[in-house]
């Protein structure tokens, strides 16, 4: 366990009442900090976590995997509302209703996860709050 006066604190959200700023804060991404506040988190201690698809050729691997888990979610979703709906629409019909969000939801929830990932390799001991 890192020594409590170096330990740092992981910004996952622009509430400020969730950030401990007795200890130096890393930012999860630019979405923490408001421009408007600029005065409470622009400080040398602390630091913004760089986005891990910066680095070249990373966006076509990022965009294959996330369409790939889309399709293979998408198909086992086209089932299970087919169930819970009882109908008998085609994957088309999900793809449709569903689609646009469900492709937002996974490439978020992947985006975070790489960023989470990154954090824990760069930072261990880090601590923060669960909303």
């Amino acid at each position: 366990m890192l020594n409590a006066a170096r330990q740092k604190y992981l910004v996952l959200t622009a509430l400020e009442d969730y950030w401990d700023t007795n200890k130096p804060l890393v930012f999860l991404g630019d979405w923490c900090c408001r421009f408007g506040r600029r005065a409470a988190w622009d400080k040398p201690i602390n630091e913004i976590i760089s986005h891990p698809f910066k680095v070249k050729g990373e966006h076509a691997r990022t965009f294959e995997y996330v369409s790939a888990v889309y399709e293979k979610f998408l198909v086992e979703l086209a089932v299970k509302l087919n169930t819970i709906h009882s109908t008998s629409h085609n994957v088309r019909y999900w793809r449709i209703i569903i689609g646009p969000w469900l492709l937002c939801y996974i490439g978020a929830m992947y985006e975070r996860y790489r960023l989470l990932k990154k954090v824990l390799i760069e930072h261990p001991g880090i601590i923060t709050v669960l909303l």
